[in-house]
């Protein structure tokens, strides 16, 4: 079986959820001098982050994955994911704690994150692969010197790349941007980062579908299209949760499971319409590593959910 390569950043969660509105605390005519603050109802430290939370999705329907992260000696990977993923690449920092972040949500869904990177500024000491059989890959938000240097190394493997700017958009410069499109077949962005993306690149809707093989936008609960360069669309809708508990990490279980059955050989749209039951699978618990499914399960979901049956 063919890996997939994940490129991104590992870090300790704080997570804080109030009862209030976050709204609620800012007054308009005060936005030139912002001060907050809340009661936090709930806090939680987890282990995970964007990479470590890809590979933990692929991991749990079987699909082989090699991470790219640096950490400090302080991080402990699970036993699932020493079980279930490549791990040998990892970078121990040296003199850098494990990246840590705070997060605070509430009933909304509003969110404001801050995030210290760390040992993820060492990153770009991770040893380059050896001869991994892959196909597949995902460069999501990390260093942005390591985030340009995986792209670079993928491309030379001939290795299929999706790149996941995220949040890191904000810190990249349009001649970031543009080095990190020349070396990616695909992206991936929600609504909010592709608006921001497309100022910070100076690029056109045109130029944004026309430089990709795929491009792929998320709306949340409107669902999510994927752009070919010749202007096709595909439309998946989101699939309704009648559980709906917490939507942090959603984004990554959708990423991961679209590499991974399009790394077992299905089409687009099917590899869309089940990263879209297994997006919201992930929202049925709280934080990004305590969903879990199995085959059967899975194929029972998605069943109910299109009205086909989906041959392992």
């Amino acid at each position: 079986m063919n890996k997939i390569i994940v490129s991104g950043s590992t870090a300790f969660d704080n997570i804080m959820h109030s009862d209030s509105n976050i709204k609620e605390h800012l007054v308009e005519k005060e936005m030139w001098n912002i001060n907050i603050s809340y009661i936090v109802s709930e806090l939680k430290k987890e282990n995970w982050w964007t990479g470590s939370n890809i590979v933990y999705n692929l991991a749990l329907l079987g699909s082989e994955s090699i991470l790219l992260t640096s950490v400090w000696n302080d991080y402990i990977f699970s036993d699932f994911m020493k079980e279930n993923v490549n791990l040998d690449y990892i970078n121990i920092s040296r003199d850098k704690l494990t990246a840590r972040s705070y997060i605070t949500t509430d009933n909304n869904d509003n969110q404001v994150t801050a995030f210290y990177p760390w040992a993820m500024d060492d990153s770009c000491n991770i040893s380059m692969l050896r001869d991994e059989s892959a196909i597949y890959s995902i460069v999501s938000p990390n260093h942005i010197p390591t985030m340009k240097k995986h792209l670079k190394m993928l491309k030379e493997k001939w290795v299929k790349t999706l790149f996941d700017p995220g949040q890191q958009i904000t810190q990249m410069t349009k001649e970031d941007l543009e080095y990190c499109f020349e070396l990616s077949d695909y992206i991936i962005l929600n609504e909010y980062e592709y608006e921001v993306i497309k100022v910070r690149a100076a690029k056109t809707d045109a130029e944004m579908i026309e430089w990709f093989e795929r491009m792929i936008l998320t709306y949340w609960v409107k669902g999510s299209k994927i752009f070919d360069n010749n202007y096709n669309i595909t439309e998946v809708h989101w699939v309704e949760n009648p559980d709906f508990i917490d939507a942090t990490w959603a984004w990554d279980a959708f990423r991961a499971w679209l590499l991974k059955w399009l790394n077992d050989n299905y089409s687009w749209e099917t590899s869309a319409r089940i990263w879209a039951v297994l997006a919201s699978l992930s929202i049925w618990e709280f934080w990004a590593q305590n969903h879990f499914i199995d085959w059967k399960q899975f194929s029972n979901l998605y069943s109910q959910t299109f009205w086909e049956s989906l041959e392992k």
